[in-house]
């Protein structure tokens, strides 16, 4: 029966790891969650309104397993919708299992998963190939490392099921993750429908508040709610999409790091409907010894890209009149947030050049929330040069503006 563990899986997926996490963020498949990692105010917060942010109860229960009825309803009915699950994966054979039992284990059935090797260079190969033989859901492809954004498309344009979500290989989700988001998005006919996330920082597990959302928005008035950042956040690992509609969008990911904070807002946009889920499925996994990893110089010129994407969708959807002051506030909390990374936390970015590099940082982002619709930047020109001298970086910066 769907539900049913079958042998081989790890009982409790959460426990399949119990030293802390510490992550490799060489080329972390998620680069968009820098966001989170400086709002130490947004946790402390996140424990106060997740008492109010719980799904009330529904009537019924499955088997005593204390999921709401309809997922009784849903555990016996073989015309389900069935569910692919894209994971871009890169050296992450220390938590690729954790992650893959946790989807095994499912309430919800059908589910393919599509896993994309993007290059790993430790034992992710092997670990994939054995989950494959043991587990026909699973499906293994391995490329070129592309990074993040070239691996979700790769992965969503092979997969087949009803509905299509990402799941980042270092993360977990809850057993009943998407259960409840497949429930969600069949009730209210969403194109797109998002789930709460909780902050795990070893056995310390903070939801992030969602902040009295309605159980349903426009798509328009979830896009604005995104372009602000703290109300709606754009991570693509929340998010259970109609498959047929986002390929008929022809939604893609971009090649760089945050690629969801350059995309999400304008996904949203084209759904009539977006449904919210406000119960904590997914778990973003916070080492215990730091919340940076490999952050460098790169990962600024990704984030001022990502940027200037959002704030291009605006001026080609003609939002930017009524939405200018939504990406101020967020251009406001990305120099808090990346700006905190930056100038004080253990990174590649030389202590010398810190400062000079969140002004400019800073600078960028003013410039972005400040330019004429008709006179766009376009800094993803910028992020074509891996490990460039900082002084050589500025320098091509300072050129892109006056050409």
């Amino acid at each position: 029966l769907p539900g049913t563990a079958r042998p081989g899986r790890h009982p409790n997926p959460a426990q399949a790891l119990t030293r802390p996490i510490d992550k490799d963020r060489r080329r972390l498949h998620s680069p968009g969650r820098c966001l989170v990692d400086a709002s130490l105010l947004g946790i402390v917060l996140s424990a106060v309104w997740h008492a109010t942010m719980l799904e009330p109860p529904v009537r019924g229960a499955c088997n005593g397993c204390g999921t709401p009825g309809i997922l009784a309803v849903m555990s016996f009915t073989r015309d389900l919708p069935s569910v692919s699950v894209v994971i871009p994966a890169w050296d992450v054979a220390a938590y690729l299992p954790r992650c893959l039992d946790a989807l095994l284990n499912q309430d919800h059935s059908p589910i393919e998963i599509i896993v994309i090797d993007d290059g790993s260079s430790d034992a992710t190969p092997a670990i994939l190939a054995d989950y494959a033989a043991r587990h026909p859901e699973i499906v293994a492809r391995r490329q070129e490392n592309a990074g993040p954004g070239p691996a979700r498309n790769a992965g969503a344009a092979l997969a087949t099921g009803d509905y299509l979500i990402f799941v980042d290989a270092d993360d977990y989700v809850e057993p009943d993750y998407l259960a409840r988001l497949v429930t969600a998005a069949a009730a209210s006919g969403a194109e797109v429908t998002v789930c709460g996330f909780s902050f795990d920082l070893g056995r310390v597990r903070l939801p992030y508040p969602m902040l009295g959302l309605p159980r349903t928005l426009p798509g328009p008035r979830a896009s604005r709610l995104t372009v602000e950042t703290l109300p709606l956040p754009p991570f693509a690992w929340t998010k259970l999409y109609r498959r047929e509609w986002f390929i008929s969008q022809g939604f893609a990911f971009p090649p760089i790091f945050y690629e969801d904070i350059g995309s999400t807002a304008s996904i949203l946009y084209r759904a009539e409907t977006v449904a919210i889920v406000r119960r904590s499925l997914y778990h973003y996994c916070l080492r215990d010894s730091g919340i940076t990893g490999d952050f460098g110089v790169r990962n600024v010129q990704d984030y001022v890209a990502a940027a200037a994407r959002q704030r291009d969708f605006l001026v080609g959807e003609s939002l930017w009149p009524a939405w200018r002051g939504a990406f101020r506030w967020f251009t406001l909390v990305a120099r808090v947030q990346v700006g905190f990374q930056i100038l004080f936390l253990d990174t590649h970015i030389r202590r010398r050049d810190r400062l000079r590099l969140f002004g400019l940082f800073s600078r960028e982002l003013v410039a972005l929330g400040g330019v004429r619709p008709e006179a766009p930047s376009n800094p993803g020109a910028l992020v074509q040069v891996e490990n460039f001298p900082f002084r050589e970086r500025r320098k091509d910066l300072r050129a892109a503006r006056t050409r």
